[in-house]
């Protein structure tokens, strides 16, 4: 059985970077001063923090995950954008769905 995909959730980004952490562990302020830097993305390797820009700004973006057959997540994506009709365009979503 093959591997599929399913959007399981949105991340609202008001500030146009996403956090990418553990909870429980994540120095906040250390994530701010790299979301700061205004890079498209930043990376602390000894906390494990990224840092990344939507390259669209604020909104609603779809996390997909790639499944296992037996249901375990392989890969999760966090899409901003998609080609249309040979044009990247955002891929927000609605969160009244």
């Amino acid at each position: 059985m093959a591997n599929s995909r399913k959007i399981i959730g949105a991340v609202n980004v008001d500030t146009g970077t996403l956090l990418l952490a553990d909870p429980i562990t994540c120095d906040y302020e250390l994530a701010q001063k790299l979301a700061s830097k205004g890079n498209l993305h930043s990376w602390d390797k000894k906390r494990g923090i990224v840092v990344l820009a939507t390259g669209w700004g604020d909104g609603n973006y779809p996390v997909i995950a790639t499944l296992t057959p037996d249901g375990r997540i392989a890969k999760i994506e966090v899409k901003f954008m998609a080609k249309h009709n040979g044009q990247w365009q955002i891929t927000g979503i609605s969160m009244n769905n």
